[in-house]
């Protein structure tokens, strides 16, 4: 009979995503996977959820598991492991242990076939102080003490929703080159910056920016709200994307990126998002205003033709959620109009040059918020969900079970949550589990209910707890999303 084990902790698998695995004393096993473990946006392309029982005599697993609509993907099925006991390596004490998948008891196409174990904290971003002050800049210099000239780091990772402004969209970059080796010698004729206004829900600016006398560092993120009194007056917040954020230098700009923070021009996971999704470079300027080019459907569509030349077909659109598009195969420039309801995060700077001005700087990720008085028949819970405990949850809906991948604002260095309920009449109930181990991988059951008629998929409230999760309130942000960027 194999010997008791726990298999909590981080593991590396074969489908290039790093698991975040607790195991508690119940032999109940959750998990959350997310691609891509060494950008700094994890699963983007996938995003997987767990739940299931290790089976102590056999020592197998045996579970279901679900994409999030986190990543492009979604997918759902069964898998089976088998927990394979591996002697020590030389020189070192105390078994290993590996996770092999049983292909003959896996459904839904499951990519992953062996899992290894991690160091802890493999994935998570570092300090985002360290991160800017290595970030090399237009023209080659590191940034040194700031994000950028003038600007004093005030919080690492802060939330600030509101509406884009009339003024302050640009693009600071006049070259037609935008490879990283014409950045990095300073052959833009700019720093390569794509920024806007916003216009908070809560008007005005941030009042304390001193990161001693506000309390706002890296490791203690804060969202700028309604509820946390820190905006006064009527000062737009400035959102800056970066166009790369790597370290290497003019030397070794043809080489391998190393890359620190995200930019509109860096690839996948180390991009900066808009809606969950790569901007990858598709960023531009239309008619004085930030764009993107998407193409309607789900990513993994054959997209070749669309790329280069003969792209004829554009045209605007200000809410890419409305229900009346029929955009199908067609590219769409999605456009940042002004009052374009937006969630940005990023890195909170002080401008030392605008006193009372606050910058997002770098941003890492743009939400466009849905307007849910249009939407089509039949919209289910599916989607991005923002709680009042600064998370982010991913909701999937199947038939009447719910699952959902939660992750702090700092990217889940804070927590990671997996929940698996089943939907009611009157309610969601089920089961959750923290499997970041910030929180002594807590876990427990959870009772959710709707929000106020014609909001029922829209908002929920927690109604009854145990096990001590955070969150008490989620708003959805955006249904699942129709488009996708090329």
């Amino acid at each position: 009979m194999p010997q008791p084990m726990n298999l909590t902790g981080i593991w590396a698998a074969d489908d290039g995503a790093i698991y975040h695995v607790a195991h508690n004393d119940d032999g109940v096993v959750w998990w959350i996977g997310m691609h891509g473990w060494t950008q700094f946006h994890q699963g983007v392309f996938f995003a997987n959820v767990f739940h299931g029982r290790l089976c102590p005599e056999t020592g197998m697993i045996d579970g279901d598991w679900v994409d999030a609509p986190r990543g492009s993907v979604l997918a759902q099925g069964h898998i089976a492991l088998d927990v394979v006991t591996l002697p020590p390596v030389p020189g070192t004490a105390g078994l290993r242990h590996e996770l092999r998948r049983r292909d003959e008891l896996t459904t839904g196409g499951f990519g992953g076939s062996v899992w290894r174990r991690r160091a802890a904290g493999a994935g998570i971003p570092g300090d985002i102080e360290a991160r800017l002050a290595s970030v090399r800049r237009a023209g080659g210099l590191p940034n040194g003490d700031a994000s950028g000239p003038g600007l004093r780091p005030a919080g690492g990772f802060v939330i600030v929703t509101g509406r884009v402004a009339e003024s302050g969209t640009g693009l600071n970059w006049s070259a037609a080159e935008h490879g990283y080796c014409a950045f990095v010698r300073g052959e833009g004729g700019g720093d390569g910056t794509l920024s806007f206004d916003l216009l908070p829900d809560l008007p005005g600016r941030p009042e304390a920016l001193d990161p001693h006398a506000a309390g706002l560092t890296s490791d203690r993120p804060l969202t700028l709200g309604p509820d946390d009194g820190v905006l006064a007056g009527g000062e737009p917040v400035t959102c800056r994307m970066i166009m790369y954020g790597r370290a290497n230098d003019e030397a070794g700009c043809g080489r391998a990126p190393r890359v620190l923070l995200p930019g509109w021009r860096e690839q996948h996971g180390d991009s900066v998002l808009i809606c969950g999704l790569p901007i990858n470079g598709s960023a531009f300027l239309s008619d004085g205003r930030i764009a993107f080019r998407v193409l309607r459907g789900r990513a993994g569509i054959d997209d070749e033709r669309f790329r280069g030349e003969g792209l004829a077909d554009h045209f605007p659109i200000e809410d890419p959620f409305h229900p009346a598009h029929t955009t199908e195969g067609r590219p769409v420039d999605l456009r940042l109009e002004p009052g374009t309801r937006v969630r940005v995060i990023g890195a909170l700077n002080a401008d030392l040059a605008r006193p009372g001005r606050a910058e997002l700087h770098p941003v890492y990720r743009v939400d466009v918020l849905q307007d849910f008085a249009r939407r089509p028949a039949g919209a289910e819970l599916t989607g991005a969900w923002q709680a009042d405990d600064g998370g982010t949850y991913f909701i999937r809906q199947i038939g009447n079970e719910l699952w959902w991948l939660g992750m702090s604002r700092d990217l889940g260095a804070e927590f990671l949550t997996v929940f698996r309920g089943t939907i009611g009449p009157d309610g969601i109930n089920g089961d959750w589990a923290d499997v970041s181990g910030t929180r002594d991988l807590s876990h427990g059951t959870l009772g959710l209910a709707y929000g106020p008629a014609g909001s029922m998929t829209v908002e929920l409230v927690a109604t009854a707890r145990t096990g001590g999760t955070g969150a008490s309130t989620w708003r959805k942000l955006y249904d699942e999303r129709w488009w996708h960027l090329i």
